[in-house]
């Protein structure tokens, strides 16, 4: 069988990838180049070369970087803990970088009875954390049915689509112009650096 891209006898820059976008793009760029990773964003161009160091730098889907980091593809790369946590990627997590700081958090119509989460047993939720969140309520033992929805999750309940959601938090401004309110929290995540498996083991013997 075809080994994993890390164990191939490839002969290639070091790769790190960033997200291309999003709350996390802009701060992790920044914190590549204080590192000296030097690079010029090119409108679309999805990769840039830091001749200084020999390093390929991705610009990918944050959702895409856990795997992709897993996989070998990319050696290192910043992502979300809560992309690693739903992804399940097997990477090493290196050091939480204290930006993207935000919560996955349970939130039911301001206006409803809900007030706590075994509320929620034999109801749905929508959320674009579906792995994350189905965990979640398996752990308490509820029935709780999640609906995937990538965008404008805040929806789902004034559609009567869903009973509340499972979704990111910062300032919580967002729930409460959508008539929303957090009844719990699943985890709290931040920009992580993150390696492919047996990275830092190499980098400790060399």
């Amino acid at each position: 069988p075809p080994r994993p891209l890390h164990e191939a006898a490839v002969t290639r820059p070091f790769r790190l990838a960033l997200p291309s976008k999003g709350r996390l793009h802009a701060p992790a760029l920044e914190l590549a180049r204080a590192a000296g990773v030097e690079v010029d964003v090119n409108g679309r161009a999805l990769h840039a070369h830091c001749s200084r160091w020999d390093i390929e730098v991705l610009f990918a889907r944050a959702d895409d970087i856990p795997a992709w980091t897993a996989d070998g593809a990319v050696d290192a790369a910043v992502a979300g803990q809560d992309q690693i946590v739903e992804s399940g990627a097997a990477v090493e997590e290196l050091v939480p970088l204290g930006f993207g700081r935000c919560a996955l958090e349970v939130a039911v119509p301001a206006d409803g009875e809900v007030d706590r989460v075994a509320a929620l047993d034999g109801g749905r939720v929508a959320t674009a954390h579906p792995r994350t969140a189905a965990a979640f309520f398996a752990a308490r033992g509820l029935a709780v049915e999640t609906v995937p929805i990538r965008g404008s999750v805040e929806l789902a309940p004034r559609l009567d689509a869903a009973d509340g959601i499972v979704d990111l938090v910062s300032s919580g401004d967002t729930l409460r112009q959508n008539g929303l309110r957090s009844i719990a929290t699943v985890l709290e995540s931040q920009a992580t650096l993150v390696a492919r498996r047996g990275l830092a083991d190499r980098a400790q013997a060399v």
